[in-house]
């Protein structure tokens, strides 16, 4: 939906591993609190973050094997 519009979207994730590392580790949470504020509504969870844009230059093609490669 976003590439038929022109735009683009960057995966985010360095803050949602962030949230989960403290968890597993069990120490207190620093980076959850601090994610809620910005993108979830209160007793929701953010699974996934991303950048929505306009590119400044149009990007180069991501890699792609061929369906063969990758279905039996």
């Amino acid at each position: 939906m976003a590439a038929g519009s022109g735009e683009t979207m960057q995966q985010m994730n360095q803050i949602t591993e962030r949230v989960d590392r403290d968890r597993s580790l069990g120490r207190p949470a620093r980076f959850g609190p601090r994610l809620s504020t910005l993108v979830a509504p209160p007793g929701w969870e953010t699974l996934i973050t991303v950048r929505l844009g306009y590119p400044a230059r149009p990007g180069r093609p991501s890699p792609r094997r061929p369906l063969a490669a990758v279905i039996r």
